[in-house]
């Protein structure tokens, strides 16, 4: 649905505003020169905004060149159409990453703002981490003694007089400090200085060598941890980029979507004022006869004053003739009335009094025109075409054949600053003729949708939906051709839901309500048994309150195919692990040409109210139970756009 144009009254952050701020001329005096300008601006950007469908390229180059340069009728034509064809959402598009200036969309994060950020994290990161215990594999303190220099455990005298020197000095210093604090006598006796001296140098020995090991495992405890930190913040620090860089993207992506709405808004205002100006201006004519006289009219696609004008021969005899406007460029030459042709002399001739007036060769100045677009959309198109039907446990009834389908479908869409209100009707009619059962129906349907919603949060809307189904004529089921089972709102369904609805473009929708009432009726229970859908026999109305969810996806999968699909799924509160109800249309269509194209659908059903009757092998009903329905539709017809 389109937006308001850039100038008028939306709603959004003040970076869109301002953007609208600068599309506003200050003073629109001149609607063509804006006009103009704007399209100049939009179609030369260098790269910021560019055209989805470049088909229409040329008739938007050559209106631009008809309002600057030359008339060129043909791109009146075109840009007709362009603005008649509803498959152009956006005439120009512009992706997220091309906006100009993106630090003034309202929550962007700048490199600089980023950067920063991160050290702030690091510092805070590395902080935490050094006040928590890092756990260090054991693997890496494992057989410390080979990567470390340890004395080795050998006699006293032949360690103090053969391998002293070569000992590290913290060894030796402690030899020396603990020999000094001895106070060795000159009485003890030899046996007992040795016992002493192999104490002391066993005790250092084991000294040094604790020393050595804790203090190894200490620079590997921290060389680990600190790998480990520095690991962690760099993860971390990635990851936190990650997200900021995706958090920039959606807000562009949100800015964006609003932009270029509002700006192709403009756009088509801006096309369709041209295009309208292009159509009604006029052309300028000039008629010189042989005696050099000159006169000139203007021709236009509306009502424009007829002149009078003499011919002229060589013997400068006259003929008088009227030139009438027949449209732009056109014109009808009309000889007086009652003229003999006696050497161009002129007899009988009837007055005409024509009032006479010089149209200024120059545009007029034209009034101010404040573009204002209507809220409201509206649109559909209707196809008839040779079907091919493949059904199986279909409800309504039928069997595969050759047939035909009509189908009809209509949109009114309301769009106003956050409201939404969407309404879709459709209509479908199939009927089939074989060889043994002549001609019946193979399709019948219904439908009426309504979904009111108001802006939340993030694209989503809080929503009410309104669901109304039924079908025209009668049904019959095989091998019974005689009693109906069913007929129009018999069974009908009315379903009403309030929840979410999740809109991130206009292809796609979501929609969830804990809250849904769904409603069966069967209008008729003395043709119709109320039995088949879920009621109780002399029933008319069966109520359940459930939980639903809705989705509808399209999309144009290549030029001139198109794919949609909608489902529906609905859990009864009252069973909920064994009632639901499933419901799954998809439609392909394939344009051959403008009025031409091939449809391929499928419909796939489930529904726990809805029953079929279970035969045994004698062909006796033992029960009723739901079965799953499927449909194919093949359809190669007329399609009409209006």
């Amino acid at each position: 649905m389109l937006a308001g144009p850039v100038w008028a009254k939306t709603e959004g952050s003040a970076s869109v505003k301002k953007d609208q701020r600068r599309d506003q001329p200050e003073n629109p005096m001149d609607t063509l020169k804006w006009s103009v300008n704007y399209l100049n601006r939009i179609m030369y950007s260098g790269g910021e905004w560019y055209l989805t469908d470049r088909t229409y390229q040329k008739a938007i180059k050559g209106v631009l060149n008809y309002a600057e340069n030359q008339p060129i009728d043909t791109s009146v034509v075109e840009m007709k159409k362009l603005l008649a064809d509803y498959g152009v959402v956006y005439i120009y598009d512009r992706r997220p990453q091309d906006i100009p200036h993106p630090e003034r969309v309202s929550g962007y994060v700048t490199s600089t703002q980023l950067d920063n950020q991160v050290k702030s994290l690091q510092k805070q990161w590395t902080d935490s981490l050094k006040n928590s215990m890092i756990e260090v594999p054991e693997s890496l303190l494992e057989n410390v003694e080979k990567e470390v220099r340890l004395i080795p455990a050998m006699d006293p005298q032949r360690l103090l007089s053969d391998s002293l020197k070569q000992m590290p000095a913290a060894f030796k210093r402690c030899l020396t400090r603990h020999f000094t604090n001895l106070g060795v006598t000159d009485s003890i006796s030899p046996a007992a200085f040795d016992s002493i001296r192999s104490s002391v140098v066993e005790s250092c020995r084991l000294r040094y060598n604790d020393s050595v090991l804790t203090s190894y495992r200490d620079s590997v405890i921290a060389q680990y941890r600190s790998k480990y930190i520095q690991q962690y913040i760099d993860s971390a620090a990635q990851a936190y980029r990650k997200k900021v860089e995706q958090s920039n993207y959606d807000k562009l992506s949100y800015y964006n979507d609003g932009a270029v709405a509002a700006t192709n808004d403009s756009l088509r205002m801006a096309l369709r004022f041209l295009t309208q100006y292009a159509a009604a201006d006029s052309v300028k004519l000039s008629f010189t006869n042989l005696a050099g006289e000159q006169k000139s009219m203007w021709t236009a696609n509306h009502p424009m004053p007829p002149i009078r004008f003499y011919l002229k021969n060589a013997q400068n005899d006259s003929l008088g003739v009227i030139l009438k406007n027949r449209g732009k460029g056109k014109v009808d030459v009309i000889i007086d009335d009652g003229v003999q042709i006696q050497r161009f002399t002129t007899t009988d001739r009837r007055e005409i009094t024509i009032k006479r007036e010089q149209p200024d060769d120059n545009l007029l100045t034209m009034p101010t025109i404040t573009p204002k677009l209507s809220p409201w959309e509206m649109g559909g198109d209707g196809s008839l075409g040779f079907t091919q039907t493949t059904l199986k446990n279909w409800a309504k009834g039928g069997e595969s054949s050759l047939s035909a389908l009509a189908v009809a479908k209509y949109h009114i869409n309301y769009s106003k600053k956050k409201m939404k209100w969407e309404n879709n009707f459709e209509l479908r009619y199939g009927m089939n003729r074989t060889d043994t059962k002549g001609l019946q129906k193979n399709d019948d349907k219904i439908e009426y949708q309504s979904r009111l919603g108001y802006s939340a949060f993030n694209r989503w809307y809080y929503s009410a939906d309104f669901d109304f189904k039924t079908q025209m004529t009668k049904g019959y089921s095989d091998p019974d051709h005689q009693k109906p089972i069913s007929a129009f709102m018999a069974p009908g369904y009315v379903t009403f839901s309030i929840g979410l609805d999740y809109k991130p473009n206009a292809d796609f929708s979501l929609f969830i309500s804990p809250l849904t009432s769904k409603t069966t009726y069967v209008r008729d229970t003395t043709e119709i048994d109320p039995t088949n859908y879920g009621l109780k026999p002399g029933e008319k109305k069966l109520w359940e309150p459930g939980f639903i969810v809705k989705t509808t996806f399209k999309k144009d999968i290549v030029e001139n195919i198109h794919y949609e699909t909608a489902g529906q799924m609905f859990v009864n509160y009252r069973y909920p692990f064994t009632k639901f109800d499933f419901d799954w249309e998809q439609t392909l269509v394939m344009k051959v040409t403008r009025s031409i194209n091939t449809r391929v659908m499928t419909h796939l059903i489930y529904d726990d109210d809805t029953k079929f009757p279970v035969y045994d092998a004698a062909g006796n009903q033992i029960g009723k139970r739901a079965k799953w329905q499927f449909q194919e539709l093949f359809t190669i017809g007329f399609t009409y756009q209006f």
